[in-house]
């Protein structure tokens, strides 16, 4: 489970991934090393760019960089995505979704509805630029 918000204070963070037993990824090089003091598992994601830095942490925790919606979870509420059938999906989507594709994975907790559209063909771009750019040794 992922957990992000940009307003809550360091500490209320470590103490969250602690009692969680999480990791912590970080751009914030002083949360880091506090992360660590206190014997919390974290990494220092490295990088000035989205590219750099999501190479950086696909190069560390071995991640296949593909869109799998399998595997995948809700990006809205971080529930489990189901494939779904078209029917399933009328009233959900416009229906000029609905005539231009076949294939439709929902998220069982909110409802939300997703196809191979716009933003998955963007998505893909974005992974294959930076698999093209790791080095064959990594």
């Amino acid at each position: 489970m992922a957990y992000y918000d940009p307003k809550e204070d360091d500490e209320s963070l470590l103490e969250k991934v602690a009692a969680s037993g999480g990791f912590l990824l970080t751009k914030d090089l002083h949360l880091f090393k506090r992360a660590l003091r206190h014997g919390i598992k974290a990494f220092y994601v490295n990088g000035i760019s989205f590219y750099d830095q999501l190479w950086s942490i696909a190069r560390e925790f071995k991640l296949r960089l593909d869109v799998n919606p399998e595997r995948s979870f809700c990006p809205k509420c971080g529930g489990k995505i189901r494939e779904a059938k078209k029917d399933e999906v009328v009233g959900l989507v416009p229906p000029s979704t609905l005539e231009r594709y076949d294939e439709f994975w929902i998220c069982a907790s909110c409802g939300k509805v997703y196809w191979k559209g716009a933003m998955w063909r963007s998505m893909n771009r974005v992974l294959e630029k930076i698999k093209s750019e790791i080095p064959a040794s990594c």
